[in-house]
């Protein structure tokens, strides 16, 4: 993917709304009992960040395979979409 410079201002706040926020909300909504947190240290390694698929919606966008958590969505679109990710990741298996 090739993004503009005149893109730059975006990322601040986008990486955060489609990264960190949903992932933190998602990982405490599974973590809020004993058995999610028993799930979390049994299945979870790595979480990885990548935006190598020009995924744009959070329907495809995350992948739970062998230990390791991808999440894969374009860095600046779609940013206030943050509560249908958050569900997406919670839904990940």
């Amino acid at each position: 993917m090739v993004y503009f410079a005149g893109e730059a201002h975006l990322y601040s706040a986008s990486w955060k709304a489609i990264y960190f926020e949903p992932l933190i909300a998602a990982l405490k909504s599974v973590a809020r009992d004993d058995m999610g947190r028993e799930a979390l240290k049994a299945g979870l390694r790595r979480v990885v960040i990548d935006s190598s698929s020009g995924n744009y919606y959070p329907d495809n966008r995350a992948r739970l395979e062998a230990g390791t958590f991808t999440l894969d969505h374009d860095p600046i679109s779609n940013a206030q979409d943050v509560d249908p990710r958050t569900a997406r990741l919670i839904k990940t298996r």
